[in-house]
């Protein structure tokens, strides 16, 4: 049956989520939590949402989606093959279902050939855009396939690659008010991120000792070799009173980020996006972070944090952060990073997808295009 402009107005959406973790997520958390989120925000919406995934299971209160997991061998770890075999099972999936438009979250969504369907896809990039360990964006310009329309999670991250086929920057989100919240502090400093080279666990440790302060340290492991770089080079770092959590679920990182007096997120340039620093203004906690890449558009400086310039100022940041009003915290991840801002961020995103494809539902304007432009420092930023 062919669908009218109206129908097309609340298109039924298949997300494709990475075949790296079950859903919903435990110790992960990027683009599956992302995924969960945004399936049952549309959902709110009107939209008729199938998610694929593998290793799915429904989470409480989420059966407003429809979930398919493709089935993929537990024992598999080779992650490149995991995001293979899990393309190759999508694809057949979406042979047989009745969809509008496909938004796939993996990373290798933006290779995939066209389908013989005339149906727009959507990919949201997750992965530097700069790093050797990232998207290749010289490299794979002229590569995305099928006509894929790509999302970049920041503005920092789609100017990187200008060269990739963006169709617009939509911020990660959370639905801020499931996030606990707590006026008094403990006076810890603490980290949450990737437990690698470059990815700053080992200044946030540096900054919190030079200013006097005990750090939790949480992260995930990226590699399986990273084991060794985190026995060898962050546990020597540590000091009597610090702690070091690997791979804490939803629920503990919820609570560090809930009592730590500050987030010391000191990482690089090439980072897209950092969740964590958004789940710790939810909870009302500062953020201590490099001036620079993601952390400008994330980061309101003098009110839900500090933002310096080079990595020798954290220490003297972690004191002046002690200063933020928790609440200016909170207000910042509600009025900047909530789901549901996200998800009517994509459904503006999937309208102008359906427009170009159909030629039949009026193009967005001008002025209502998803991108948030940075914080400024020391002002509230627009709508």
């Amino acid at each position: 049956m062919t669908r009218t402009a109206l129908d097309l107005r609340r298109p039924r959406v298949a997300l494709v989520a990475s075949p790296r973790a079950t859903l919903p997520p435990g110790s992960y958390g990027g683009s599956v939590e992302q995924v969960t989120g945004l399936a049952a925000a549309l959902a709110r919406r009107g939209y008729e949402i199938t998610v694929i995934g593998a290793g799915l299971t429904i989470a409480p209160g989420a059966s407003r989606y429809r979930a398919i997991d493709t089935q993929q061998d537990e024992g598999l770890t080779d992650p490149v093959l995991a995001e293979a075999l899990h393309g190759v099972a999508v694809e057949r999936l979406l042979r047989r279902l009745d969809v509008d438009l496909v938004h796939d979250h993996t990373v290798i969504g933006m290779l995939t050939p066209a389908s013989d369907r005339d149906i727009p896809r959507i990919v949201t990039v997750y992965t530097p855009t700069s790093d050797a360990d990232g998207v290749p964006s010289a490299k794979v310009g002229g590569r995305v396939g099928g006509g894929a329309a790509l999302v970049a999670v920041s503005g920092h991250q789609r100017a990187q690659a200008p060269g990739l086929p963006w169709l617009g920057v939509v911020h990660p989100g959370i639905l801020v008010t499931e996030y606990p919240y707590r006026e008094e502090k403990d006076g810890s400093c603490l980290f949450v991120g990737a437990l690698a080279p470059g990815r700053g666990a080992d200044l946030a440790i540096a900054a919190a000792h030079a200013a006097g302060r005990s750090i939790t340290v949480a992260g995930t492991l990226p590699q399986p070799g990273m084991a060794t770089y985190v026995q060898w080079r962050l546990r020597p770092l540590l000091r009597p009173g610090d702690k070091l959590i690997v791979a804490a679920d939803h629920a503990k990182r919820t609570s560090l980020l809930l009592h730590a007096r500050c987030l010391v997120a000191p990482f690089g340039a090439d980072v897209p996006f950092s969740l964590p620093v958004v789940e710790a203004l939810a909870c009302g906690t500062p953020v201590v972070a490099r001036r620079g890449g993601v952390a400008d558009e994330l980061v309101e400086h003098g009110v839900s944090g500090i933002l310096c310039p080079t990595p020798a100022e954290l220490a003297d940041a972690i004191g002046a952060a002690e200063q933020l009003a928790p609440g200016d915290c909170r207000r910042h991840a509600a009025a900047h990073f909530d789901i549901t801002d996200m998800a009517a961020s994509y459904e503006r995103l999937y309208l102008q997808a359906l427009a170009a494809r159909h030629q039949q539902i009026p193009a967005l304007s001008p002025g209502s295009h998803p991108h948030r432009a940075p914080v400024p420092a020391g002002g509230r930023s627009g709508p």
